[in-house]
């Protein structure tokens, strides 16, 4: 290899990322961070997590039933809750990754409080004065004393501070792993998408280990030796995630979410739903391709595929969507609105 060829192979290693920081607020380079080194990380940590709370939805019923001593209905419907408060909560996390205060950061917080919430829940049920006395819930005549008062407390706000920290991690984390790959360079936009093959990989084996290995414990050990074992696992989780610091590539925040643009087209579309179309379909963009600000990646194509597709239907109910979603594109500025016309086109 010539000299020159030395030079470009060594200024490609060190490329500069846009959008993407380290730990210090520096940008990116391609030679010093990201990659499949801090991705294994990821995948470990992402693992961990599914050792650690994976097991909760499969057992917090018998926990309930058996030592909070819910009957198991009552029991079912807490399990219930449990889950659809983190589902609900992964997106208003995702939300509030993307666009205050930054993926790497959500999973960072949302790791220690999963640990926290762990903690709390091992620590109750090590110590029998934080627990219902002993009882034997099956026995129609036990007068099985129900946990209530602090106790109650503090088992809720463990469940959901795990609820939290889970929802945290998995909505923040994959993407996170994305970002330590550039999507314009062909050997990276490969490795990316091994990365997603290994993190389904990782919540079986995780999702597996936890169902077998754990459950066994808390039925053998105990449920204080299994939600130890739940809290440990959480803690590999974050100090694995932690090690990769220095060599992460950071995705900088923009001020804005996929999901909040989404509400906003729509509500341009509706804003504007009596505009007329321009006859030159260049002048969607709300951006000049000349311009220095535009990114010809984000300029999508117009075509009248969709249009066609859906104006064959009956009158179907996105017909006029498609003409009211192009003129609050090319009359942002009119109506005040603040989507993004080169992401949406």
């Amino acid at each position: 290899m010539g000299r020159g060829g030395k030079e470009d192979a060594i200024n490609n290693k060190s490329e500069v990322l846009e959008g993407k920081v380290d730990w210090r607020g520096r940008i990116a380079t391609k030679d010093k961070h990201g990659g499949q080194g801090p991705s294994l990380l990821i995948l470990g940590t992402f693992a961990c997590e599914n050792i650690a709370s994976f097991v909760l939805g499969v057992t917090l019923v018998t926990y309930f039933n058996g030592v909070m001593h819910y009957d198991v209905a009552d029991a079912a419907t807490q399990v219930t809750n449990y889950s659809g408060t983190s589902y609900i909560l992964t997106v208003l996390v995702a939300i509030l990754a993307d666009t205050y205060i930054g993926r790497f950061t959500a999973v960072f917080v949302s790791c220690w409080i999963e640990f926290l919430g762990l903690g709390l829940l091992a620590f109750q049920a090590h110590y029998p004065k934080y627990k219902p006395p002993l009882c034997n819930i099956l026995d129609p005549t036990s007068n099985c004393e129900k946990v209530d008062g602090k106790n109650a407390a503090l088992l809720f706000v463990a469940l959901y501070l795990v609820a939290l920290g889970s929802a945290g991690i998995k909505s923040a984390l994959p993407s996170h792993g994305a970002d330590q790959f550039d999507e314009k360079d062909k050997k990276e936009a490969i490795q990316m998408s091994s990365f997603f093959n290994w993190l389904l990989l990782a919540v079986c084996l995780g999702g597996s280990f936890s169902t077998t290995f754990i459950v066994w414990i808390q039925e053998h050990k105990g449920w204080d030796w299994g939600f130890f074992v739940s809290t440990l696992a959480m803690l590999c989780g974050a100090i694995i995630f932690c090690v990769g610091l220095p060599w992460y590539r950071i995705f900088v925040i923009k001020g804005r979410s996929a999901i909040t643009e989404i509400f906003q087209v729509y509500v341009a579309a509706i804003r504007n739903r009596n505009l007329q179309l321009p006859q030159d379909s260049s002048d969607l963009y709300e951006i000049d391709e000349d311009e220095e600000a535009a990114i010809p990646a984000e300029f999508l194509p117009h075509t009248d595929t969709y249009k066609h597709n859906i104006l064959a239907t009956s009158r179907g109910w996105l017909s006029p969507l498609c003409f009211i979603y192009d003129s609050s594109i090319h009359l942002r500025s009119q109506a005040q609105t603040s989507s993004t016309g080169t992401q949406h086109a």
